[in-house]
């Protein structure tokens, strides 16, 4: 019998000034019902550091959370999905680009290897075109921008807990239909 999936969508976003941002996943199960969200904001980052926490975070909720279900990670950034590809070469180059540079990120990739490694069963990655309507990817989307607008404090770049969980964001609209484009407004709970 095939192992049942969770589709892990991640997304990042990204203000230039000053650098700050959020990255979110949404957990979908096969049938595509919501299992999890969350979302958490940095400081003093980049759009492709947060492409990668998107996925770190994604994987080690699946590992922990979700560790019976086979992880699909759906992302719009070409950056984290070729890296599955990427890193046996890196890993092999003593994490050296062609040009003899450290590769940028090198902690972030480092994690995002363990955690990949960490995962019990095969592990996918797929990118989608991002802003293309594909349900988790608009939801993914959407928790990462505001989280990015709305957020008072923030991390610097990694590490810590989450300032804000989406468990502390409640929906002010709901989608109708799952089938169309996600638009959520979201307000901060009280603590």
């Amino acid at each position: 019998m095939a192992k049942k999936i969770i589709r892990l969508y991640t997304d990042g976003a990204f203000r230039s000034n000053p650098q700050n941002g959020a990255c979110s996943f949404v957990a979908l199960d096969a049938n595509y019902n919501m299992m999890h969200k969350f979302t958490q904001c940095y400081q003093n980052t980049t759009i492709n550091r947060l492409e990668i926490l998107g996925g770190i975070h994604a994987l080690n909720w699946a590992n922990v959370k979700a560790s019976k279900l086979r992880p699909v990670l759906y992302t719009d950034s070409q950056y984290l999905n070729k890296m599955i590809y990427r890193i046996p070469w890196w890993n092999r180059t003593g994490w050296q680009t062609r040009m003899g540079n450290i590769v940028a990120n090198l902690d972030l990739i480092l994690t995002y290897k363990k955690v990949i490694n960490d995962c019990s069963h095969y592990f996918s990655s797929y990118w989608i075109k991002g802003h293309s309507g594909d349900v988790g990817n608009e939801l993914a989307h959407e928790l990462a921008e505001y989280a990015c607008i709305e957020c008072d404090d923030f991390l610097n770049d990694i590490g810590g807990y989450p300032l804000i969980s989406i468990d502390d964001i409640t929906p002010i609209v709901e989608p109708r239909h799952l089938n169309m484009v996600i638009n959520y407004c979201y307000k901060i709970a009280p603590f």
